[in-house]
């Protein structure tokens, strides 16, 4: 199941080859692994619910930025939109569970990651969005900038990355968690390339 969000007026900046369409759809089936190619709107729906979020709890917020590989042109990514949202402390960040409840987010606490608050944005049967909330400059934090950045800067590690994804996806298209796990030795080396790289 997908969802589909309108271009709204304020990104008509932003193009892409497929902007004549109405829509842009995200969203994927809760456990399921389907990997779709790289689709320039998904910064559309990133900075659509970036602006929906700053005005709900903009006040709380130290940084956001778009993770994940969505985040990253040209890779093959599952289409849900994560989101890092960061703050000066957890403590601030509890602040925003019921802001975000009231934008159809749900609240899952650490939901396995110490350090991290975890909001789906998700119906019974399929999930669009993640916001992943953790303090700004924290090792988490800086785990997903760089990885995500390293992987847009390097085409090779990109491409081992895209490679890898799609042998797991096939291998657990039906069990999102595994194909989460599997993927933790190779994203902990591309940190580790990011950090030397310094």
């Amino acid at each position: 199941m997908t969802l589909s969000f309108p271009i709204i007026n304020f990104m008509e900046g932003l193009t892409r080859a497929s902007i004549l369409e109405e829509f842009i759809m995200i969203g994927l089936s809760n456990n399921i692994v389907k990997l779709e190619p790289y689709d320039p709107g998904w910064i559309l729906a990133y900075e659509k619910e970036k602006a929906d979020i700053e005005k709900s709890i903009g006040e709380y917020i130290t940084d956001i930025q778009h993770i994940g590989s969505t985040s990253v042109k040209g890779l093959i990514a599952k289409p849900i939109i994560d989101i890092a949202v960061g703050v000066d402390s957890l403590k601030i960040g509890e602040k925003c569970i019921e802001p975000l409840l009231s934008l159809g987010y749900l609240y899952k606490g650490y939901y396995g990651v110490d350090g991290r608050l975890y909001f789906p944005k998700s119906n019974d049967s399929s999930t669009a969005y993640h916001i992943h909330m953790m303090e700004f400059a924290s090792t988490n934090w800086e785990r997903h900038i760089l990885f995500r950045d390293y992987l847009r800067l390097n085409s090779e590690a990109r491409n081992e990355y895209a490679k890898l994804k799609s042998d797991l996806a096939q291998k657990y298209k039906d069990d999102r968690k595994a194909y989460t796990e599997s993927k933790a030795d190779f994203i902990s080396d591309i940190i580790g390339r990011a950090r030397c790289s310094l």
